[in-house]
């Protein structure tokens, strides 16, 4: 009678092989998964370092903006109204040189809301609310500038 487990050495060695593909790619959709979840965490890093630098360059750009001196060279292009004199003239350009300031870092602004939905993606909608409250501190400014630099015409008499 012969052996039921006398078998030669091929078999068991292609048994032997099975297992260790097996093994193989194992450990090797973990590595895969391990490399998939640093390639998102650098791209994390990456965004949340360019949305720092925007915040610092954001920083700078609304000290500037919003800086009380004002040069004449900064409104010498402004129009004048119909009969408005030299001392009307001169008050509304402070907010004329406001408007220009947030005209001139309008790149800035919108790097930052090409940035806004990436950021949004990797670090959920709640974390992006940094990017709302710049948009609306704009909003503000722009508005208030517009206010005082170009103020209702008063009429005399009714119509």
């Amino acid at each position: 009678m012969t052996d039921p487990w006398a078998f030669g050495w091929t078999p068991l060695l292609t048994i032997i092989g099975f297992f260790v593909t097996i093994g193989i790619a194992y450990f090797g959709f973990r590595t895969f998964e391990r490399w998939k979840r640093e390639k998102i965490e650098e791209k994390r890093i990456d965004i949340a370092i360019e949305a720092l630098e925007l915040a610092y360059e954001c920083q700078e750009a609304f000290e500037i903006i919003r800086n009380p001196g004002t040069l004449g060279s900064e409104y010498a292009d402004m129009p004048r109204r119909d009969g408005e004199g030299e001392p009307e003239w001169s008050s509304r350009g402070p907010f004329y040189a406001i408007l220009k300031r947030v005209q001139e870092h309008a790149g800035m602004f919108e790097r930052l809301a090409k940035l806004r939905p990436r950021y949004m993606a990797l670090f959920g909608v709640p974390a992006a609310d940094s990017f709302k409250l710049i948009r609306e501190a704009r909003a503000y400014v722009v508005v208030s500038a517009q206010h005082l630099c170009y103020p209702p015409v008063r009429r005399t008499g009714c119509r």
